[in-house]
């Protein structure tokens, strides 16, 4: 049974306020023995809220009902203090959850580093006391580590804004029709860039936290540098590296969802990837350049594995709107396309706005041709298929307002 258990000091300080704790274990109370206390037990329910702001601002009402100075409360192997003006929330790490004497010492600790002017601080004297056969560390062997915490926390961001650099590998597998004499030769190549993206949250789910939440729009972009592709025109008997220009773009509506640790985050996207080889190109190599436009679906999830870090893994389905010089006719003609991604990131903040994110990015276009164009019908270069695909890896530098 959850319970309140409210430790009314009635001593020789008259001017003493109770300090209420909110525990759903009634062997907390006894753990702490106060000289003209009365431990009073009352059901209720689990302090309320998402966020452990939330939870807090909870607590306080609890401790302003009841004319107490603070309240007490035990979560996720910490212990939690907050005033009853709510102007302090601190908050300790205990090793032993199962332990009241620990939990007793360490809420002692606590309390005596609440900050309140002194005539309005709780006069309150925690002894310890522990009965054999229970084996535990003396009180002058027990440290709390006392971490104070901004009231309220931080405002929840609307606006975020990240740039960075990319590496990146880029290659096409040519399938072919049976008696076809010659398929063109797209091996994996470098792509080099750097890579920019934006958000805009404007209304949050909750007032104070640390992530984007509620309905917003992203845009993100990348651009290669100094770009290129291998090619070897077997016809006039030459090999050659020659320039590529790869640039991609999208727009994003998303809406996220904040959960306990996890960050929930569902998209639908309209986006562009154009791949685009140099002018002296030998035409004889048949790799045509790309121009994807595309509409996107899909998911993603973060998880907070620390108070400062998360990572994130995603998917998305890409119906293709267009696919560019592939499907001319003098090309490999038309025919169906679909695509793909996958995509990881880990981010670390790195101290008031700022973060350090790295990510990875894979794309796949499956292009499928009905054999009406110049090199997909039977003959010399007879292409049934073409899979493109590429991967991208970089870091970003971000801040979110």
């Amino acid at each position: 049974m959850r319970a309140v258990l409210f430790l009314i000091a009635l001593g020789s300080v008259a001017h003493a306020n109770p300090v209420v704790v909110v525990s759903d274990r009634a062997d907390l109370a006894g753990a702490l023995e106060v000289d003209h206390v009365e431990v009073v037990v009352e059901p209720t329910a689990t302090l309320p809220g998402e966020q452990v702001l939330d939870r807090a601002a909870a607590a306080q009402h609890v401790a302003m009902t009841h004319g107490a100075s603070a309240a007490v409360w035990v979560e996720n192997n910490e212990v939690w203090v907050v005033t009853a003006d709510g102007r302090t929330v601190r908050h300790a790490p205990i090793e032993d959850a199962s332990n009241p004497r620990l939990f007793a010492a360490i809420t002692a600790s606590l309390l005596d580093e609440l900050s309140a002017p002194p005539e309005n601080q709780a006069q309150v004297s925690v002894d310890v006391a522990i009965t054999p056969p229970v084996v535990a560390p003396a009180a002058a062997d027990v440290v709390a580590s006392v971490t104070p915490v901004e009231a309220g926390g931080r405002r929840s961001p609307i606006f975020d804004i990240a740039a960075g650099g990319f590496v990146g590998t880029r290659g096409m597998g040519f399938g072919e029709y049976p008696g076809a004499n010659t398929t063109p030769s797209y091996p994996s190549s470098g792509v080099d860039g750097i890579a920019l993206q934006a958000s805009l949250f404007p209304r949050p789910e909750t007032e104070h936290g640390d992530d984007l939440t509620g309905f917003g729009a992203t845009f993100e972009i990348q651009r290669s540098i100094g770009a290129t592709v291998s090619a070897d025109d077997m016809v006039n008997d030459t090999y050659g590296n020659y320039g590529l220009d790869y640039t991609a773009w999208e727009v994003g509506a998303h809406y996220r969802h904040k959960t306990g640790r996890f960050l929930l985050d569902g998209m639908v996207s309209y986006g562009n990837a154009t791949w685009t080889l140099a002018p002296d190109f030998p035409a004889s190599v048949a790799v045509p350049n790309t121009e994807y436009q595309y509409i996107g679906a899909g998911v993603g999830v973060d998880f907070a594995f620390a108070d400062h870090a998360s990572i994130g893994v995603g998917g998305r389905y890409m119906y293709m709107l267009s696919t560019g010089d592939v499907s001319d006719m003098d090309w490999y003609g038309p025919g169906t396309a679909t695509g793909a991604g996958l995509d990881a990131n880990v981010k670390v903040a790195l101290g008031g706005a700022l973060y350090l994110r790295a990510f990875a990015e894979y794309r796949r276009v499956f292009m499928n041709f009905d054999g009406y164009g110049s090199l997909s019908a039977p003959g010399y270069s007879a292409v049934s298929d073409i899979t493109d695909s590429w991967l991208m890896a970089g870091t970003q530098i971000g801040a979110s307002f």
